[in-house]
């Protein structure tokens, strides 16, 4: 099923990144994002939704400035925040999928930029272009 496809109930959460960054839960809630490194982890997951990211290159992204350990304790500080965020607690709710090696969002968060890429995607296909 295609990004494009999905109806609310398939959904359980919308990122919103077109305009300010924005987490809409299943049941209509806007939930708020603060820090500037938490949007851009969420933002970063959200534009590659589809696949894991190492905790790795994440550190690397984010804070490739920062010495290892400090970076690694601020990604799993960030992490943290995001999964604290209300309504993203709970196995039903949960928004990300974290290992002890990769993050990814939960399967079936719909993500507006993605699905504008597809949308492209599909109208340049139906006009045979590219």
């Amino acid at each position: 099923m295609s990004d494009a496809s999905l109806t609310p109930r398939d959904t359980q959460w919308q990122i919103r990144l077109f305009g300010s960054l924005e987490i809409i839960s299943s049941d209509g809630n806007t939930v708020s994002v603060a820090g500037k490194k938490t949007g851009e982890l969420l933002a970063y997951l959200a534009l590659n939704p589809n696949r894991s990211h190492s905790r790795e290159k994440l550190v690397d992204l984010i804070w490739g400035d920062s010495e290892v350990g400090d970076a690694r304790a601020r990604l799993r500080q960030e992490l943290s925040k995001i999964r604290m965020l209300p309504g993203v607690r709970g196995e039903d709710s949960q928004l990300l999928i974290v290992t002890r090696d990769e993050c990814r969002l939960a399967p079936g968060t719909e993500v507006d930029s993605v699905q504008f890429q597809n949308l492209c995607r599909a109208a340049k296909q139906r006009a045979g272009v590219g």
